[in-house]
């Protein structure tokens, strides 16, 4: 209330001020002059009033105070204050160059890989046409077995040819092919001595056959291996003429070479 009552206050002389402080002249003409002393000092009191109650006002803290403000606003985005990446022209071969660096590291590596599986395959072949090629020098070398075959001379019988035949007709066919290939093994082990381990493969076997012997007992070896292996795993038996003339030519192309008697 007594805010209020001192704000009315100073309106009141804010609103007073400037009728007392106009001139004589516009007062009406039928209203008595006012005397000069009281003209001044009416306008003086009142300007006092009003700064007084104006410093009453600023005194007790109503105007003038201070008070925190809270407002809302966009937090700005910590990216923008990141200084920009300079414009670099030579950023695109920088990269180029890392590229090729990487390329060119796993190409060594791949080139290292390959030049040692190669290295490593020829080492094994090498190895293994060394075996091979080596010639027996010993009795106790030549193999009484190949794979499961025995190859015996005394566990043959003496005419190969003609007992595989008789096999056949009598619908032994796996039997007959099998007698057919462990006569010839024998005949190119005791005969013609022929380096073939007790691990060697039908491939192996062909191999040497057609780099230590001539072309027709080669190529009989050739002939009956195909056929067991055929007629043993695939179920393809050659026919009854192709089984008899492997027979027929059994002591002829697997007989030993002669010697040449000097004159």
């Amino acid at each position: 209330m007594r805010l209020r009552s001192r704000l009315a206050t100073v309106l009141f002389a804010l609103i007073t001020l400037p009728a007392c402080a106009q001139p004589a002249a516009s007062a009406p003409i039928d209203t008595p002059a006012v005397a000069p002393a009281e003209a001044a000092s009416a306008p003086a009191a009142s300007a006092s009033a009003v700064q007084e109650a104006v410093n009453q006002l600023r005194d007790e803290g109503h105007f003038g105070s201070k008070h925190p403000e809270r407002h809302l606003r966009f937090k700005p985005d910590k990216k923008e204050d990141k200084p920009k990446p300079k414009d670099d022209s030579l950023a695109w071969w920088r990269h180029f160059a890392e590229w090729l660096n990487n390329v060119g590291r796993v190409g060594i590596w791949t080139l290292g890989a390959l030049a040692l599986a190669v290295l490593a395959v020829l080492a094994l072949r090498m190895r293994r046409q060394a075996a091979t090629d080596a010639p027996l020098q010993l009795d106790a070398a030549v193999p009484q077995r190949v794979r499961q075959y025995d190859i015996r001379p005394e566990s043959l019988p003496a005419d190969v040819g003609a007992a595989a035949w008789a096999q056949w007709q009598a619908g032994e066919l796996r039997p007959a092919l099998a007698l057919l290939y462990r006569g010839a093994l024998s005949r190119l082990v005791h005969r013609h001595a022929l380096p073939i381990r007790s691990s060697s493969t039908e491939g192996d076997c062909m191999a040497l056959a057609r780099r230590h012997l001539p072309t027709e007992p080669s190529d009989y070896f050739a002939r009956v291996t195909r056929a067991r292996l055929l007629g043993s795993y695939a179920g393809r038996w050659p026919d009854g003429e192709e089984v008899r003339e492997l027979c027929r030519l059994f002591e002829q192309r697997l007989a030993p070479p002669r010697a040449e008697v000097p004159a």
